[in-house]
C-alpha cells in the first residue's frame, strides 16, 4: 500500500514586496506584453490581487522547502474589491486572474498583507 502524506507550507519568507494602486499593478504586470497580448496569470483572494516570484531552487532553498519554508523573492499586490476573470490595460493587454480564496494559505497571506499595508 502506498502511503500518502500531506506536508503543508509552514512559513513564507517574502524578501521584497510592493503595494500598488490597481492601475499601477496592471501597468506593472503588462510591462513588455504586446498590445492585445496576454500577461502571466495572477491570483485574487479576499479583495487583494497579487503575484509573486519564487527564489531559484538552490540547494539551500530546496532544503528550506523540505522543512516547510518557502522563499518568495518578490511579491506585488493591489486592492481589488471584487473578483474579475481578466484585467485589461490601456493597450488592451489582458491579465488572467484566478480566485484562490478557497485556499487557507492564500487567505492567511492576504490577512497578513492587509495588516502590513506596505507602501502606504
Amino acid at each position: 500500500m502506498i502511503r500518502i502524506t500531506h506536508s503543508p507550507i509552514e512559513q513564507i519568507i517574502v524578501h521584497e514586496m510592493v503595494e500598488y494602486t490597481l492601475s499601477d499593478f496592471v501597468k506593472h504586470m503588462t510591462l513588455g506584453v504586446a498590445p492585445e497580448g496576454t500577461a502571466s496569470l495572477v491570483k485574487w483572494c479576499d479583495g487583494i490581487v497579487f503575484a509573486h516570484v519564487s527564489l531559484p531552487s538552490t540547494a539551500d532553498v530546496v532544503k528550506d522547502q523540505m522543512n516547510g519554508i518557502v522563499h518568495w523573492a518578490w511579491l506585488s499586490y493591489a486592492e481589488m474589491n471584487s473578483f474579475k476573470e481578466v484585467l485589461e490595460s490601456s493597450n488592451k493587454a489582458r491579465i488572467p486572474l484566478i480566485d484562490v480564496s478557497n485556499n487557507d494559505l492564500n487567505k492567511e497571506l492576504v490577512r497578513w498583507l492587509k495588516k502590513k499595508r506596505i507602501g502606504r
